[in-house]
């Protein structure tokens, strides 16, 4: 039982199931990290851009500018046609969604040139993006 063949047979299983021991461990490891990963660029992508604010205006029958404003402090027309809207909170990362009046953006206020309106009333929509650079886009 104890002769060289016998040895050699059990040192050659020995081998083999130490490799396949091995692989088991290295595609569970594989496995792990991939799923990892999948759930990590899951959480990514349900970052979703929000609404901050929304401005909207309206002229009234007596050529008065009318504001009706969401998540903004005030709005104030100054002669010349420009309006300044404050907001609440200071924005970054930020898309502009507007049909009419050019706006102008910093931090924490908005310009709108009532001038350059085409139509008597306007809607101008502020996105935060969870990602990356500011973005302004008139439809």
């Amino acid at each position: 039982m104890c002769d060289k063949t016998t040895r050699l047979w059990t040192c050659r299983i020995g081998l083999l199931i130490t490799v396949c021991g091995v692989l088991c461990l290295m595609m569970f490891q594989i496995w792990t990290y991939y799923f990892s990963l999948v759930n990590q660029m899951d959480i990514i992508t349900f970052a979703s851009p929000e609404i901050k604010h929304i401005i909207t205006w309206c002229k009234t029958d007596s050529l008065e500018w009318e504001f009706s404003n969401w998540n903004v402090d005030s709005c104030t027309v100054f002669p010349g046609k420009m309006a300044e809207c404050i907001f609440t909170q200071p924005i970054q990362n930020y898309f502009i969604d507007t049909q009419d009046g050019n706006p102008v953006i910093n931090q924490t206020s908005i310009r709108i040139n009532l001038d350059k309106c085409e139509r008597p009333c306007g809607l101008i929509k502020i996105w935060q993006l969870p990602w990356g650079n500011n973005i302004v886009v008139n439809f």
